[in-house]
């Protein structure tokens, strides 16, 4: 359906002429609105990522300064002074669990009121080296007895000098392991 122009003939160039105008305002108000609310938007995303770009910076330079300040060598040095400790417990450990059976049958030798004041176990030689005070020489003799007896613990050093006080008496014993016990 076609509707019929009203307008005067020498208007009609004029109405065109002011429709035209009146898209290209609208048009124009659009880009406008479009403009600026892009702008907005990459405005405020440039001082997010500025905002991050310092942070960044930021932390690289902390970064920088405490990797500076880190000796990579001494940390190693650290680490296998480290490494070497719990090789050695870990040895330590093993030798407890290997001769542990020994200690505690030596232990049950000790008659009481004899005191140990030094045990040294040499796992290379298989030796307990025992020394300790008794309140009688008797009880370092009962003690000797009770070694000279034992199935898996041999005496190898047992000096005449043990014997020589009667009252508070010191001793030193060196005693092998011969068999499990």
């Amino acid at each position: 359906m076609k509707l019929a122009n009203l307008l005067p003939k020498n208007y009609v160039q004029s109405y065109k002429l002011y429709l035209g105008l009146l898209y290209a305002k609208r048009l124009f108000l659009d880009q406008t609105i479009i403009a600026l609310l892009v702008g907005v938007i990459l405005g405020a995303q440039f001082f997010v990522l500025r905002e991050q770009t310092d942070d960044l910076a930021h932390t690289a330079a902390n970064l920088n300064k405490l990797s500076s300040s880190i000796n990579v060598a001494e940390l190693q040095k650290a680490a296998d002074d480290q490494a070497e400790r719990l090789k050695a417990v870990s040895e330590v450990i093993k030798i407890k669990s290997d001769f542990s059976p020994f200690i505690d049958e030596f232990i049950e030798q000790v008659p009481p009121g004899v005191t140990l004041q030094s045990v040294i176990l040499d796992s290379s030689k298989k030796q307990i080296d025992v020394s300790g005070r008794a309140s009688a020489r008797e009880q370092i003799v009962l003690l000797h007895s009770r070694l000279e007896s034992s199935e898996s613990l041999k005496i190898v050093y047992a000096p005449l000098s043990n014997l020589t006080a009667a009252t508070d008496a010191s001793f030193r014993f060196i005693v092998s392991f011969t068999t499990a016990p």
